[in-house]
């Protein structure tokens, strides 16, 4: 077929499991032949086709208007002079645009421009999480809200924070957008699928699942006996690992982790924490704990999953499961809640544990009960790294996500033609 010329957009080039999605996509679309720009609200990496989306003012004292306004009021994304013109920074002219975070990056981008990317390019947005469902945070969790317009929030707090109540407008403003847009829509699971068949928002659009990938040059089997010993594991101890970029974000459960944690009753059980707050975290633990801190280095990442035993998510929501996914390549066997998406990318008891009802004590006695069973830890890791390898690839990711911009493209020419 026709290879195709690619714009992608998103928040930033480096940082989350977003980003990571990203960044795999964009190599693998020039591997695969199509031509590809990556356009973000922040660069901080240095490939030469990913560019920063440039400054731009716009009438003088709007911009400012509308930050004021957005602080104020408590709306998202008004209005951005520098994301408007974001068509200057096109290095080609796209066979289709490619969003993924909107928000993020201090409201680099503009729901009413997207809508007019829309009508212009054949577009595709993947949905990483439910902000495009809500009245303005990422994941809603226990509250109904979003499935009837938002508003009386219960949490301004909740990530992304706003400072006011406008979560109704916010979400009439979204739901404005798709109904003056035509977009393919992607999402890394069944169960986001489902989720977004329930929304007011989306529930009319035409939604396709294609699951992240997972980098097996990097995340794979390897020696873990050198960073064992660096990070003061014995070879005779169970080393546990809780990981989150934040560990104070609510949507991780990390309350819940410690809990379970500290009624483990295995004696050689240790603790190895990674991310942003992990000393804070450490302190709460009464098990033997190593606070390593954040890092955004995969190959750093890929060797703390393989000096590990076990990987514990205590999330209370994941629309995919990235970490899970990771660890499991790295032949790390992983226990976790079922919640959101972990349950569909862990798989069954072969490949992992997952716990219904976020039941604590459960995953204490499961914690125990593997670390006194290495032949069924060494089962359960050629398992897991057989299921990534084989349902995760970064090539059937690039090439599914390929056929959903070819049907973007024909449905965008079907209306070009009727009109």
């Amino acid at each position: 077929m026709q290879p195709l010329n690619v714009i992608q957009i998103n928040a930033s080039d480096i940082g989350g499991g977003v980003e990571s999605v990203v960044r795999l996509h964009h190599a693998e679309l020039q591997r695969q032949g199509h031509k590809r720009q990556l356009l973000v609200g922040k660069k901080k990496g240095d490939d030469a086709d990913t560019t920063e989306i440039p400054f731009r003012r716009g009438p003088k004292g709007l911009q400012r208007a509308a930050r004021w306004m957005q602080r104020k009021s408590g709306l998202e994304n008004l209005y951005s002079p520098s994301f408007r013109a974001i068509e200057e920074s096109f290095q080609f002219q796209p066979d289709v645009v490619h969003l993924h975070s909107i928000h993020g990056a201090d409201s680099y981008a503009d729901l009413a421009f997207v809508a007019r990317i829309s009508r212009r390019y054949p577009t595709v947005i993947t949905l990483h999480d439910f902000w495009l469902m809500t009245g303005h945070c990422g994941y809603p969790l226990e509250c109904p809200r979003w499935l009837s317009g938002c508003g009386k929030c219960p949490d301004l707090e909740r990530y992304p924070a706003v400072s006011r109540d406008a979560t109704r407008w916010n979400f009439a403003r979204k739901k404005s957008l798709f109904r003056k847009s035509q977009m393919e829509l992607i999402v890394p699971s069944e169960w986001l699928k489902e989720q977004a068949r329930r929304s007011p928002i989306l529930r009319q659009q035409s939604i396709n699942v294609v699951a992240n990938p997972i980098d097996s040059d990097v995340f794979s089997v390897g020696n873990r006996s050198s960073l064992r010993s660096n990070l003061g594991v014995a070879d005779d101890e169970f080393a546990v690992m809780l990981i989150a970029n934040n560990l104070n974000n609510p949507y991780k459960g990390m309350i819940d982790g410690i809990k379970a944690l500290n009624q483990v009753k295995h004696a050689k059980a240790k603790v190895i924490i990674i991310g942003r707050s992990a000393d804070k975290l450490a302190d709460q633990i009464r098990l033997p704990s190593t606070a390593v801190g954040y890092t955004s280095s995969p190959a750093e990442l890929a060797e703390y999953y393989r000096a590990v035993d076990l990987l514990l998510i205590p999330s209370r929501c994941e629309t995919f499961g990235l970490v899970a996914a990771e660890a499991m390549a790295c032949g790390t066997p992983v226990i976790a809640f079922d919640a959101g998406a972990l349950g569909e990318v862990i798989g069954g008891d072969e490949t992992g544990i997952v716990i219904g009802n976020r039941d604590v004590h459960q995953m204490a006695e499961q914690i125990d009960q593997l670390a006194k069973d290495p032949a069924r830890r060494k089962q359960m890791s050629g398992s897991a790294v057989s299921r990534i390898r084989t349902l995760f690839t970064v090539p059937d990711h690039t090439s599914s996500t390929v056929d959903v911009y070819r049907k973007a493209i024909a449905a965008k020419a079907i209306v070009a033609s009727v009109n």
